[in-house]
């Protein structure tokens, strides 16, 4: 998945983006992200799936716990999920069975937000 797309993808509705972002969470930890969209107040944290499923669902949902204030948003594709997958009010996981798949599910996204 190009990064730089998802990124455009932002940047056409608004959002100012930071590739290899950090943030502080509420323990003082920075988490890095693959992206960070920032439009007004709402700020979005990106992650791709990179190896691991499991591994990366916990540390991505406990981001978000230690990240009250962002929407920690997961990308994985339909073939690397594992189980069933939910989502919070600030954790969302986003499956996509391809690009066009992916851009079109970030749009419903990003409209909803």
């Amino acid at each position: 998945m190009s990064l730089s797309l998802v990124e455009n993808l932002f940047k056409e509705h608004g959002y100012s983006t930071e590739v290899s972002g950090e943030i502080k969470g509420l323990s003082g930890v920075f988490h890095k992200f693959d992206l960070i969209a920032r439009r007004g107040d709402s700020t979005l944290c990106i992650s791709f799936l990179k190896e691991n499923f499991h591994v990366e669902f916990v540390v991505n949902f406990v981001r978000s716990i230690d990240l009250k204030s962002v929407t920690v948003i997961f990308l994985v594709r339909e073939e690397d999920v594992k189980g069933k997958v939910c989502s919070t009010k600030n954790f969302r996981i986003l499956v996509y069975r391809s690009v066009d798949d992916l851009v079109t599910r970030l749009k419903e996204l990003i409209n909803c937000l």
